[in-house]
This record gives structure tokens, sequence and C-alpha cells, in this order.
């Protein structure tokens, strides 16, 4: 790409905040490989009988509240850390992962980055549930490439909007 790349995008208007974010980090770190990330607004998979949701949360109490909400309106898959989260996706290709951050190990950005970088599971939206409520924590999940945010303690109106926007149940 070329230095005056960026400064064309943007002057023209035609931009995609993803790419954008992908060539700002080749410009300054240009010996790592960009994190390649989905439009927000990307096609959804196809749901034949009922959608496969992952949720990947390590504390029990979270992974039945959000079990609970979710109820019968799709099929649930755990994985209670980062990289059962990873080998979960891969092999179930689910709809929607719901992603702890707070995880042992490995956190829910990281494994967030190691899903974009695998061509079977980027397309796969990403929703981070944290418990981390300030301010423009929204805007900083946005960024980090999740497709969208909830927040704990979850408000139930607004998760029940969210899974509707991404699973339509």
């Amino acid at each position: 790409m070329k230095n005056n790349s960026i400064k064309q995008l943007i002057q023209k208007g035609d931009i995609n905040k993803e790419q954008l974010l992908n060539h700002v980090a080749e410009m300054i770190f240009p010996e790592q490989k960009p994190i390649i990330t989905p439009d927000n607004k990307s096609v959804q998979k196809q749901m034949s009988d009922s959608p496969i949701v992952l949720i990947v949360e390590d504390n029990q109490d979270n992974m039945f509240t959000i079990k609970v909400l979710l109820g019968d309106k799709c099929k649930i898959i755990e994985a209670q850390d980062g990289p059962s989260g990873i080998a979960m996706a891969q092999l179930h290709q689910p709809h929607l992962i719901l992603m702890d951050i707070a995880l042992p190990g490995m956190n829910g950005i990281e494994v967030l980055k190691e899903l974009r970088r695998e061509k079977t599971t980027l397309h796969i939206p990403v929703i981070a549930v944290s418990a981390n409520a300030m301010k423009g924590d929204h805007e900083d999940f946005i960024a980090q490439g999740f497709n969208e945010y909830i927040s704990k303690p979850i408000d139930i109106k607004r998760f029940e909007n969210v899974i509707e926007q991404w699973i339509g149940k």
C-alpha cells in the first residue's frame, strides 16, 4: 500500500473502518500480519433449523444466566476458556459467538484476533460480553473488531434486542 492511500480513501469517502484500521496497523507494524475483521453489517450465515450459539464464559453463574436468557431460541454450545472457544468455533461454525472478555490465560480480545485470522471463523459474528461498563467501552470493543457489546450485569431487553439482531430469534 502506498503511503498516501489512506488519505485518498478518506478524501473519496469510500472508507471501511476495518480496512482503515488494518492499513494503519500495516504502516505502524509492517512486520506483523494484519488482523482481518468482517464488516459489522456482514451477511448472516443461513440458518436451517435452530441457530448455533457458542458461549465462551468461564464463570458458571454468567454461563447459566446467558443460557437461560437464550432459552430454546437456539442450540447452545459452551467453552470455558479461549483455546477451547477457538476449537469449538472451528468445529461447529456457530451462527453467533458470545465472548466473555476476562477469560483465564487467553482473554476474549486475543481469542477474537485468532478467530479473525482464520478463514473458517472470520465471518462469525462475535459479541463481547463484559463487566466493563465504562463510558466508551462499547466503542472500544467495536474498534477491537467485535460486532457488538453487551455489558454485565446483563440488561435483559438489550440482550434480547442484540440476539434478535444477529440470529433473528
